[in-house]
């Protein structure tokens, strides 16, 4: 089995001139295109867009011959194509990620953009008695909360059930994760200082491939 797993980032911190962000809406079918523009805000619409596009581009590194109009959704609604590839994108703030693998193995990968001023106590539910003793003697609480957070979204995402499966069944504290008989394996990703970034996979010892990229580079 491949036991890397690749990630294409994109900065989205501007919005998009008008020519641009047509020319990337043409690259993507037309059946998405009602999907994207329904959200309200430029950043969201934006996101959405650049996440097809970093898709279709991890479908051509791959030459697999599959395209977007090939997804199908599981009753948990989770995205995937019959063929040996895994996908996961996430976004938040100015960063959207898209990671990929050329095998069957599920792949979930997740990022946040850390707000400073968000109350932990309304997250208890969602947290283990041991991660919370863990944010709790952490001299950074907020981060330490975020890279938790990250990890159970990036595996509740790979296993496929989303916020379907109780988060505070996931326990981070230990280097892989327990779910029925599966073992989640994840790995910190460093995008920006301000971010936390987590992916993870069935793989034991995954070799993370990470390429930042441009939305020009997406239109090539």
């Amino acid at each position: 089995m491949n036991n890397k797993a690749h990630v294409l980032c994109v900065h989205n911190g501007d919005q998009m001139k008008d020519k641009i962000w047509l020319e990337c809406l043409q690259l993507i079918p037309n059946k998405y295109h009602a999907e994207i523009n329904k959200f309200r805000f430029w950043e969201r619409r934006q996101s959405s867009l650049i996440g097809k596009l970093l898709l279709k581009k991890a479908l051509n590194f791959f030459s697999v011959d599959k395209t977007l109009l090939d997804i199908k959704y599981t009753t948990y609604k989770k995205p995937y194509l019959e063929d040996d590839f895994s996908f996961s994108i996430s976004h938040s703030g100015e960063f959207v990620v898209c990671a990929f693998t050329p095998n069957k193995e599920p792949i979930g990968v997740d990022i946040e953009k850390i707000e400073r001023k968000i109350d932990l106590n309304n997250f208890s539910s969602v947290l283990t008695k041991r991660e919370k003793n863990s944010i709790t003697q952490s001299r950074e609480p907020i981060t330490t909360f975020y890279n938790i957070w990250t990890i159970k979204e990036a595996v509740s995402k790979a296993d496929g059930r989303g916020l379907n499966l109780p988060l505070n069944t996931i326990d981070t504290c230990q280097n892989y994760i327990s779910l029925g008989t599966k073992k989640w394996y994840y790995k910190p990703i460093s995008v920006e200082d301000n971010y936390k970034c987590n992916i993870t996979t069935t793989c034991k010892d995954f070799e993370v491939k990470l390429k930042l990229t441009t939305i020009s580079e997406l239109l090539e």
